[in-house]
């Protein structure tokens, strides 16, 4: 190895170490922001997060019960380290019930490489209305609209 690939490597190095570093800082700490979490389908691992707003629900609530849909149908992990939010697919989930109410549109969109590939969405009772689960059932209808077939029942998530 020449002086010169030495100085490229620890370079390298350094920049993938600072890369990883800014990328924790915006993620609480490589736990992972609370309006994201990883989809475990045939294909690989799919980013999720949740934007929007519903009536009632704080965004961490709101993502916690779009997971739990489609915990119904894949399963998930709660943290997504870094290196895995810069590289999957992205699931991009929008509740909007304002001047709605009963109702809400619940959509989905899966992107891959800046390009929306699939999308779908719904109007279901808004979460605030009626239990969780006509809401969570609308969720994983639409997770399974957009995603490969799962190939076995998900395992329940632990601690999300």
């Amino acid at each position: 190895m020449t002086a010169g690939s030495r100085h490229s490597v620890s370079w390298h190095a350094l920049l993938s170490g600072l890369v990883m570093v800014a990328a924790c800082a915006g993620e609480a700490g490589c736990g992972g922001a609370p309006d994201r979490f990883a989809v475990s389908t045939p294909d690989g691992v799919v980013l999720a997060s949740v934007e929007g707003a519903s009536t009632g629900f704080t965004n961490a609530e709101l993502t916690r019960l779009v997971r739990a849909g489609v915990a119904e149908a894949y399963p998930v992990q709660c943290s997504v380290p870094a290196v895995l939010a810069a590289e999957a697919p992205l699931m991009v989930w929008r509740v909007v019930d304002k001047d709605r109410q009963p109702t809400a549109i619940v959509s989905v969109k899966l992107i891959r490489n800046g390009t929306v590939v699939r999308s779908a969405f719904d109007n279901v009772l808004a979460p605030d209305t009626n239990p969780g689960s006509v809401f969570m059932r609308t969720v994983s209808d639409l997770a399974r609209r957009v995603l490969p077939p799962a190939t076995s029942p998900p395992p329940m998530p632990e601690g999300c």
